[in-house]
């Protein structure tokens, strides 16, 4: 939205005097989670960088220059996602698997008698790659063995499989040497799980639930409060693939902290040129005046259209208006996109009180 990243390209953060006047302490990259950096000496530093901020008992912190993924990790990651889905598949061709945005708070539970002291913990939301990923892998588990049900085609698959029938005819009966399947035919442009990396993640936090609510929770008020400055911003990436040239999907999240407030925008863009667009977007809002209750509120929004309806709905059908470069465009055409039912187990509005 313009709203999240107005006045902001890329990581941003006030400086440590002046986020000392909303009573925030920046956060620096040689800092553990539990450990908040306060040597002045090394702000502004080339090993001291501002990843985060702790404020109001809340810390948030984010990973957004990572590099992408090397082939021993590539190869870790798949292993574990092939045992989660139980077939085989392969990740995102641009993996940054160390990139997060991480959001955690320090809970405090009340003494049962006098004897027993104050216990902490400390609950954490982690967005990044891998629990995405997981979760991706996990509903291919539940699609067909054959790779149909929610499996898209590009829109070349028919000419390609024509090619490749022809081909493997020529070729006689070698084919089946190969495991090419049934008939020795396999289906290009169609594979055995979502090559799409249509993920259904959201979040969550690793000792409390989300309970679902009839309306939002986000004040839109205070997100479009020009007032209110910018303590902290970023913007993201996770993975990125262009589908073997058929299209671009991206996951990617953008933070912004404010005196009042934090909120995330967690995106999925998925375009299959000349077959589907696909836009999941989940919002994560926190207002700081219900510090003392801790409330988190999160609004899932998933929308999505054939290619062939998009004249129908008077949206462009030129590949080249759905590139995602232009922000401001692609957010308001992303917005005509037609509402798509949200799968069981993801509420449209869901809460989470930490304290």
């Amino acid at each position: 939205e313009a709203y999240l990243s107005r006045r902001c390209k890329k990581r941003h953060v006030l400086q440590s005097s002046e986020l000392a006047n909303f009573h925030a302490i920046p956060i620096y990259s040689t800092s553990s989670i539990n450990d908040i950096a306060v040597n002045e000496e090394a702000v502004g530093s080339d090993i001291q960088e501002v990843i985060g901020l702790s404020l109001h008992g809340w810390k948030i912190t984010t990973c957004s220059n990572s590099c992408i993924a090397n082939q021993d990790e590539i190869n870790e990651l798949t292993s574990t996602l092939i045992g989660c889905a139980k077939k085989k598949l392969w990740l995102p061709e641009i993996l940054f698997h160390k990139a997060h945005v991480t959001v955690s708070r320090s809970c405090y539970y009340t003494k049962k008698s006098s004897s027993e002291q104050e216990q902490q913990k400390e609950t954490i939301m982690k967005l990044d790659a891998t629990s995405a990923l997981l979760e991706w892998a996990s509903a291919q588990s539940n699609s067909t063995a054959d790779g149909s049900g929610d499996t898209l085609k590009s829109a070349d698959a028919p000419l390609w499989e024509s090619r490749r029938k022809k081909q493997l005819l020529q070729q006689g009966n070698s084919g089946a040497l190969l495991g090419l399947g049934s008939g020795g035919i396999p289906s290009i442009g169609e594979f055995n799980f979502d090559w799409t990396y249509s993920t259904p993640f959201t979040g969550s936090f690793r000792t409390a639930s989300w309970v679902t609510c009839d309306h939002s929770g986000i004040d839109m008020t205070l997100l479009t409060d020009r007032t209110q400055p910018i303590l902290f911003f970023d913007d993201v990436l996770l993975y990125e693939d262009d589908l073997h040239d058929n299209g671009q999907v991206q996951l990617s999240i953008k933070i912004r902290v404010m005196p009042t407030c934090f909120y995330l925008l967690l995106r999925l863009f998925l375009r299959v040129d000349r077959v589907i667009l696909r836009c999941r977007d989940t919002r994560i809002f926190h207002r700081f005046d219900d510090a003392q209750m801790a409330i988190v509120y999160k609004d899932v929004t998933w929308r999505e259209a054939k290619w062939e309806e998009l004249p129908r709905l008077q949206l462009p059908s030129d590949v080249s208006s759905w590139n995602n470069s232009d922000e401001t465009k692609s957010q308001f055409l992303l917005g005509k996109l037609p509402l798509a039912i949200l799968p069981s187990g993801i509420a449209p509005f869901s809460y989470v009180q930490l304290d």
